[in-house]
């Protein structure tokens, strides 16, 4: 489909959703619609934008940072799981349980409470009662989710897809229209280039006009080394080939980082978050066999990991297969501002010098 005949067709499409989710927001701004406040401290990590803004290890930041100062809990709704309702995460989960994230959140952090439910009003009030009561809960994509009132709103926008140049979907990825950065309290500009600049900073802000209430941060990706799935071996990623295999929204970015290693990358591209079958399974090991014997390398995300690790793998590739975790580096000196505004938050909900006595 040329893009002529595309914005023809869709254009239409684009308006009319536009027009009911501007109808929505303004029906909770005008409190025709109730936006819950629950009692325990909730902050929302979300986008506008469909996929691929980075949410998962923004997330992990926050959580890292939360969970050394005040009893922290993660609530996702759990996308694509198998199951329904309120599950808190035990070691019985799987992916397919309470979804990707969850479980891998629920692999990484030991002193979170991990939760998925597709009623966050209702998932809070079940938090209220469990028996270690989080005094703050992060809330996975709840940027649309107008239900609930967070106390503190993180909205991510990424660098690469700006909101400003964006159109609605189906036309464009924008779930709502880039107006709506005002609910957000910070704003945060991901997978920003190493290498920009302050005026480029300035351009986004300026594009943006933030509120006086609205702080701006800019972060780039970091991707560390890679880790065994299966074995604790180490392994060198310089000239050797590589069978990438994801099922993320956004996987250039991780394709990039491995071109300054790999010698040959032969990339396994699936939909955002793939649940794998024993067709894909066999497909990947076929791929691999394809590679060079003895300086070969399976590299997958964690995300795809959490997927991969409760299904049957061959012996002949399973101890290959390794993960490149994702951390973010906050550009202009931000972090010691963002942590700064985090401690402030946190003493305004009178937690923080709670968690330090």
């Amino acid at each position: 489909m040329n893009n002529t005949l595309k914005y023809i067709l869709l254009k239409p499409l684009s308006v009319l959703y536009g027009i009911g989710v501007g109808l929505r927001n303004k029906l909770f701004d005008l409190g025709i619609f109730h936006s819950h406040k629950c009692d325990l401290t909730t902050i929302s990590v979300g986008n506008i934008t469909v996929g691929g803004t980075g949410k998962t290890p923004h997330a992990e930041y926050l959580l890292e940072y939360l969970s050394k100062r005040v009893s922290t809990a993660y609530l996702s709704r759990g996308y694509k799981r198998s199951t329904a309702g309120f599950k808190i995460a035990d070691e019985k989960s799987t992916a397919s349980t309470i979804g990707d994230e969850a479980y891998q959140i629920y692999r990484k952090f030991e002193n979170v409470t991990v939760a998925v439910d597709g009623n966050r009003v209702n998932a809070l009030k079940k938090l209220q009662q469990h028996k270690t009561e989080p005094k703050v809960v992060v809330l996975d994509d709840a940027y649309q989710h107008r239900k609930l009132h967070p106390d503190l709103n993180i909205l991510l926008i990424d660098y690469n897809r700006l909101t400003y140049r964006d159109l609605m979907l189906p036309l464009g990825e924008l779930r709502e229209s880039s107006e709506n950065t005002d609910r957000a309290d910070i704003i945060i500009f991901t997978k920003c280039p190493d290498t920009m600049q302050p005026v480029d900073m300035l351009s986004t802000r300026t594009q943006i006009n933030p509120f006086p209430y609205q702080t701006l941060y800019y972060t780039s990706l970091s991707y560390g080394e890679p880790k065994g799935l299966f074995t604790d071996k180490k392994i060198e990623l310089y000239g050797k080939e590589v069978l990438l295999v994801t099922g993320i929204a956004q996987p250039q970015h991780l394709h990039k980082h491995l071109e300054q290693y790999a010698s040959l990358i032969t990339a396994l591209k699936y939909p955002d978050h793939h649940r794998f079958t024993s067709y894909d399974i066999q497909e990947i090991a076929e791929d691999y066999e394809g590679l060079a014997n003895g300086n070969r390398v399976i590299i997958t995300t964690e995300k795809d990991a959490a997927r991969l690790i409760s299904m049957e793998i061959p012996e002949s590739i399973k101890n290959d297969i390794y993960t490149i975790g994702i951390e973010i580096e906050f550009l202009f000196n931000g972090k010691q501002n963002f942590n700064a505004q985090i401690d402030k938050f946190l003493r305004n909900q009178n937690l923080y010098l709670a968690a330090n006595n």
